[in-house]
Protein backbone atom coordinates (compact mmCIF):
# COMPACT_ATOMS: atom_id res chain seq x y z
CA UNK A 1 0.00 0.00 0.00
CA UNK A 2 2.85 2.40 0.73
CA UNK A 3 4.47 1.94 -2.66
CA UNK A 4 1.11 2.23 -4.39
CA UNK A 5 0.49 5.53 -2.59
CA UNK A 6 3.90 6.92 -3.63
CA UNK A 7 3.52 6.23 -7.35
CA UNK A 8 1.28 9.19 -8.25
CA UNK A 9 3.65 11.56 -6.41
CA UNK A 10 6.62 10.21 -8.35
CA UNK A 11 4.77 10.37 -11.68
CA UNK A 12 3.47 13.91 -11.09
CA UNK A 13 6.93 15.41 -10.57
CA UNK A 14 6.64 15.95 -6.82
CA UNK A 15 9.68 13.76 -6.15
CA UNK A 16 12.17 14.53 -8.94
CA UNK A 17 10.84 17.84 -10.21
CA UNK A 18 8.25 19.01 -12.71
CA UNK A 19 10.53 18.56 -15.74
CA UNK A 20 12.01 15.12 -14.97
CA UNK A 21 10.52 12.24 -16.96
CA UNK A 22 10.44 8.86 -15.21
CA UNK A 23 10.38 5.21 -16.17
CA UNK A 24 9.21 3.07 -13.28
CA UNK A 25 10.58 -0.41 -12.69
CA UNK A 26 8.19 -2.18 -10.33
CA UNK A 27 9.66 -5.27 -8.62
CA UNK A 28 7.65 -7.72 -6.57
CA UNK A 29 7.50 -11.47 -5.97
CA UNK A 30 7.70 -13.58 -9.09
CA UNK A 31 4.32 -15.17 -8.36
CA UNK A 32 1.49 -15.12 -10.86
CA UNK A 33 -1.05 -13.35 -8.62
CA UNK A 34 1.44 -10.69 -7.55
CA UNK A 35 2.61 -10.03 -11.09
CA UNK A 36 -1.02 -9.76 -12.21
CA UNK A 37 -1.54 -7.05 -9.58
CA UNK A 38 1.56 -5.20 -10.79
CA UNK A 39 0.19 -5.26 -14.32
CA UNK A 40 -3.03 -3.75 -12.96
CA UNK A 41 -1.04 -0.98 -11.27
CA UNK A 42 0.77 -0.33 -14.55
CA UNK A 43 -2.55 0.00 -16.38
CA UNK A 44 -3.86 2.42 -13.73
CA UNK A 45 -0.77 4.61 -14.05
CA UNK A 46 -1.02 4.66 -17.84
CA UNK A 47 -4.74 5.49 -17.67
CA UNK A 48 -4.05 8.41 -15.31
CA UNK A 49 -2.14 10.18 -18.09
CA UNK A 50 0.89 11.40 -16.15
CA UNK A 51 2.88 13.45 -18.71
CA UNK A 52 6.19 12.67 -16.99
CA UNK A 53 5.62 8.91 -16.99
CA UNK A 54 7.52 7.54 -19.97
CA UNK A 55 7.25 3.84 -19.17
CA UNK A 56 6.51 1.15 -16.60
CA UNK A 57 8.36 -2.16 -16.30
CA UNK A 58 6.74 -4.85 -14.14
CA UNK A 59 8.96 -7.73 -13.12
CA UNK A 60 9.73 -10.38 -10.56
CA UNK A 61 13.43 -10.40 -11.50
CA UNK A 62 15.79 -8.10 -9.59
CA UNK A 63 18.30 -7.89 -12.45
CA UNK A 64 15.59 -6.64 -14.79
CA UNK A 65 14.29 -4.20 -12.19
CA UNK A 66 17.64 -2.63 -11.35
CA UNK A 67 19.22 -2.52 -14.81
CA UNK A 68 19.52 1.09 -15.92
CA UNK A 69 18.06 2.49 -12.70
CA UNK A 70 19.39 5.86 -11.55
CA UNK A 71 17.38 5.91 -8.34
CA UNK A 72 15.94 3.04 -6.30
CA UNK A 73 13.26 3.14 -3.61
CA UNK A 74 13.14 -0.10 -1.67
CA UNK A 75 10.04 -0.67 0.43
CA UNK A 76 9.17 -3.76 2.37
CA UNK A 77 6.28 -4.69 4.51
CA UNK A 78 5.27 -7.56 6.69
CA UNK A 79 1.64 -8.31 7.48
CA UNK A 80 0.66 -7.46 11.04
CA UNK A 81 0.20 -10.28 13.51
CA UNK A 82 -1.43 -10.40 16.92
CA UNK A 83 0.40 -8.21 19.40
CA UNK A 84 1.99 -5.92 16.81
Amino acid sequence: QIGYALLPHICSGKMFGPDQPVILHLLDLNVEGVQTCLTGVKMELEDAIHPLLKGVVCTGDASTAFTGADFVIMLGAFPRKDGM
